[in-house]
């Protein structure tokens, strides 16, 4: 999670039935695939569900690991994280809950769903679904009747939960303030708190959680991967750590037979960037057995045989054939086409200070009509303002604000840095103005800039800036 929103937590629940839209997308149309949070896939059919954000899921079908589109389902919601179980899919909904896809035919239809609830990340075991439902803790479901499902017990957690694993009587959770909070479940309709562990006080980034055995893998962002050894569930303890570089970034996970498929994110060095997997047979001395490297962002991960399957945010998903794991390899890709021209140059390199002197010394006007994808322009629109060249910056978050393809985040991104840069140019009822257009939009959702340390929710950042202006921060990055 890097440049990445997220969204501030509601408490509230309720149960409808809706009738969800298709919308079709084209190989390499980066206006549909979204940002990429994760995938399943579901055996019995050879079809792979890609939660892609605000775009909704799509669903590929898989043959001898290559990947073909088949739909879009859009309900309007905001599609985070993913499993299947038997005939149904279960979907946690970042802005609405747990959602419940039948995915009999060839397009899942929704039959049941939460409104106005969270999810962010889920589990499912037997007949119950576990969804770490960020700042309304842990909420567990009866899915006995599957397109009826009960919530039947609930425990809040000490800060936001991001993601969750079960294994026999005890919850897993990832906590993304505070690192791994374990829950015994042996009695769901009164889940309580038994330990905690952490491995960072201040930002442990506890965002995906998997386990086998009595290990447990956090992918914790900035902090790499992190494996904890809950032989002692009530005594957890961290055992070892693994990170790719200074900047490195671990993003999603599966485990299976010892082995961890790592979702690494190190933009600043592309020969991390990708699926690393590492043996952790000896959880104590983790060692990588093999890469798979390629460009743009990374999510989540899942296995499926002898293929897994990475969320490559917007660049959309890698197949990868990991029958030898000291030798994986790239066998497909979905999404974007490969880039050509300044904008590969832009996102070939990373977004530290070294990096932004390239891109400002190579900027050029025409660039404007060039490029047309969003991250992009937020990537040239920081390298400019890394350089003082505060015009050119905002002309850069200008034009992030009006492409197609932006979100409703996106544009409140992009107003925000309009207002930094006018603030610095000294242009103050300007910059005020452009606050008021994001506190207006009254957004609940944020965004984090790790490079520059910050991170703030769009409405009430919004609302700060229009009584105090934004002072120049400095890029704490080298590459």
């Amino acid at each position: 999670m890097r440049q990445c929103t997220f969204t501030a937590m509601r408490i509230a629940v309720a149960v409808a039935f809706v009738v969800v839209p298709l919308v079709t997308a084209a190989r390499g149309d980066a206006r549909r695939m979204g940002y990429c949070f994760d995938a399943a896939f579901h055996e019995k059919t050879g079809r792979l569900f890609v939660a892609a954000g605000d775009v909704g899921t799509h669903v590929l079908a898989v043959t001898d690991g290559k990947l073909s589109f088949v739909a879009t389902v859009a309900d309007g919601g905001y599609h985070r994280n993913l499993k299947v179980s038997g005939d149904r899919l279960y979907l946690a909904d970042a802005e609405r809950g747990l959602a419940v896809f039948d995915i009999t035919a060839q397009v899942p239809i929704c039959t049941w769903r939460q409104q106005d609830a969270h999810g962010m990340g889920l589990d499912v075991r037997g007949n119950r679904v576990y969804l770490a439902a960020g700042g309304d803790g842990l909420c567990i479901f009866d899915i006995s009747t599957p397109d009826s499902p009960k919530r039947i017990g609930a425990c809040k957690t000490n800060a936001d939960a991001w993601d969750v694993w079960i294994n026999e009587r005890y919850a897993y959770v990832a906590e993304l303030q505070k690192g791994l909070t374990v829950v015994d479940v042996s009695q769901p309709d009164q889940p309580r708190k038994v330990s905690c562990v952490t491995w960072e006080e201040q930002e442990p980034m506890a965002e995906i959680v998997r386990g086998e055995g009595p290990i447990v893998c956090v992918a914790a962002g900035k902090h790499g991967l992190v494996v904890v050894d809950v032989g002692d569930p009530e005594k957890p303890k961290v055992v070892s750590r693994y990170k790719s570089g200074q900047e490195g970034f671990g993003e999603g996970l599966c485990i299976r037979d010892g082995l961890i498929y790592l979702a690494n994110g190190n933009e600043n060095n592309r020969d991390e960037n990708g699926l690393i997997i590492v043996d952790a047979r000896n959880p104590q001395a983790l060692r990588v057995r093999g890469k798979c490297l390629f460009t743009d962002w990374v999510e989540g991960v899942c296995l499926a045989g002898h293929q897994a399957f990475v969320a490559n945010t917007r660049a959309g998903v890698r197949a990868i054939d990991v029958s030898d794991p000291n030798h994986p390899s790239l066998t497909d890709s979905f999404g974007r086409t490969p880039e050509k021209g300044p904008a590969a140059m832009v996102n070939g390199v990373g977004w530290g200070r070294q990096s932004n002197q390239q891109i400002a010394a190579e900027y050029d006007k025409a660039w404007l009509d060039q490029i047309s994808d969003v991250g992009t322009w937020l990537k040239i629109g920081f390298a400019l303002y890394d350089a003082k060249r505060y015009d050119d910056a905002l002309t850069a978050f200008e034009k992030m604000a009006t492409l197609d393809e932006a979100g409703q985040d996106d544009r409140a991104t992009a107003v925000i840095w309009q207002g930094h840069m006018l603030d610095l140019l000294g242009k103050r009822e300007e910059a005020v103005a452009r606050y008021r257009r994001v506190a207006d939009m009254g957004l609940d959702s944020g965004v984090r800039h790790d490079q520059f340390g910050l991170a703030y929710e769009y409405t009430p950042y919004a609302k700060e800036r229009m009584t105090m202006p934004f002072v120049r921060v400095e890029n704490r990055w080298q590459d």
